[in-house]
């Protein structure tokens, strides 16, 4: 009997009928490509993704909230549970199955971009939830080194990593290559969300400068605010102006956010597609689900040549490589597309068979599946804040202790103090009488009679004065 399998995200999935981020079309290639394979899949989406959508009944069995998702859980009662990011799981107390966790993305950089919640706090719940899960689940070697460093600090051994590599796939099945006239101008395309982070305006802007002074070829953008999750002001705005200078240009074309399906029927009928952003920390780290799409539809990317495929893509010669740092740079590569239109077109064979390869849910879900297949328990270890936790109560009691033998040696000084106050008072009261006994004494009729008789037997004598010496 085939694993029953619950994907928890808080994202929308793609292939619902609703336009969709990076996150969804992740936990669609998860849930989906599991059933691919046999397996019996449901999700269990937040209950933000459901309000206010028409969604099949089968995505509306398990929504949950972060207050209710252990209890959502149990009555799921699945074999096996697939958390798409750690977020989610760090609201589950207690998992009644083996849990996977899919980190396919940078959540604490993308959080510090945007400006969301105190990122120490967060790396905290993110160590703990680390600690907790079965499997971990990477889509790149950068995202495998990245987190190889989060997961030893949250106590999983090294003897033992229970790291899956599932690149970012999409189905076996892709689309036909529309015919395009091999003379014809070139159509490049743009697509995404337009996050803090993501910065593509340099490299947009010179390919529109390239267009408008060939006099020919065209940009699509399809892109737009995140559809569930709120992107600061400042960015939005920055963004807003940034489309409103390329829609001044009759080369460029907005058509604003699709969904999945649409979408990917539209790269179809399209030629190159542009994969350019300026560099970061989070972008050289991040997964290239925009490429893989791209090359999926048989669109040839031009990529950041940052991105950790893109020599790879160039060498099978399935795309471009150009630094979005460098104006001239891709200037030279956009005029040379514009001049060899069928040496561009050439390649939407070759972007699909560099995804066929290894970005195809039969080709990059096998590790995952072989994990649903015989769920297994990981040995847990202590995560860092464990041991820091211990060695913080274990500096704690020594300094109660010594704070204990301080106020102790304290309180035998002040004891001793007191003590010797008490003496010195007792010898200047013992003074103060006897001075007090003396005055009574000399106050008395026998005492003044005793001076008058001493003054007569013994007169006080005064000294002699001498003459004067003659000078």
């Amino acid at each position: 009997m085939n694993h029953r399998v619950l994907v928890v995200t808080s994202e929308m999935p793609a292939g619902l009928g609703h336009p969709t981020a990076g996150g969804g079309l992740r936990a669609w290639n998860l849930a989906a490509g599991l059933r691919q394979q046999g397996f019996e899949v449901e999700y269990a989406l937040n209950q933000s993704v459901v309000e206010g959508r028409t969604l099949p009944e089968e995505c509306t069995r398990h929504v949950w909230t972060p207050a209710n998702l252990s209890r959502v859980v149990m009555e799921a009662a699945p074999d096996v549970l697939v958390f798409c990011q750690w977020e989610p799981m760090s609201h589950l107390e207690a998992a009644p199955c083996p849990v996977a966790v899919d980190l396919f993305g940078l959540l604490l950089l993308e959080n510090w971009y945007r400006g969301v919640g105190e990122i120490q706090v967060q790396a905290q719940a993110k160590l703990r939830t680390l600690a907790r899960a079965d499997a971990f689940i990477v889509t790149s070697p950068t995202l495998r080194a990245y987190f190889t460093a989060w997961l030893t600090m949250a106590g999983v051994s090294p003897e033992d990593f229970p790291l899956l590599d599932v690149p970012i796939s999409l189905p076996d099945e892709m689309p036909a290559l529309s015919d395009r006239s091999a003379a014809g101008d070139l159509v490049f395309v743009y697509s995404g969300i337009f996050w803090p982070w993501q910065n593509p305006a340099l490299p947009l802007a010179t390919l529109t400068e390239t267009l408008e002074r060939a006099g020919k070829g065209k940009l699509v953008i399809y892109g737009g605010r995140h559809p569930l999750h709120e992107v600061s002001g400042e960015a939005a705005m920055k963004a807003g102006r940034f489309l409103h200078q390329l829609k001044g240009s009759e080369r460029v074309e907005i058509r604003g956010l699709v969904p999945h399906e649409e979408l990917m029927a539209a790269f179809a009928q399209l030629d190159v597609a542009v994969d350019l952003m300026e560099a970061n920390i989070e972008r050289e780290l991040s997964s290239p689900i925009r490429s893989v799409c791209y090359l999926w539809a048989g669109l040839p990317p031009v990529v950041s040549h940052y991105l950790y495929l893109a020599g790879d893509l160039e060498r099978a010669e399935a795309g471009w490589k150009v630094n979005p740092g460098d104006p001239a740079a891709m200037r030279r590569l956009f005029e040379w597309m514009l001049e060899h239109p069928g040496e561009v077109r050439s390649r939407r064979v070759k972007a699909q068979a560099f995804a066929r390869g290894r970005h195809t849910w039969s080709a990059a879900l096998r590790p995952l599946a072989e994990f649903c297949a015989a769920p297994r328990y990981r040995q847990k270890g202590r995560h860092l804040l464990d041991t820091t936790l211990e060695r913080l109560g274990a500096m704690q009691a020594e300094l109660e202790t010594t704070a204990a033998r301080l106020q102790e040696a304290e309180s035998r000084y002040y004891q001793e103090r007191a003590a010797w106050l008490r003496r010195e008072h007792a010898l200047e009261d013992r003074l103060h009488r006897a001075e007090h006994d003396l005055e009574a004494i000399r106050s008395k009729f026998l005492f003044r009679l005793f001076k008058r008789v001493q003054d007569i037997i013994a007169p006080e004598r005064k000294p002699v004065e001498l003459p004067p010496r003659d000078e």
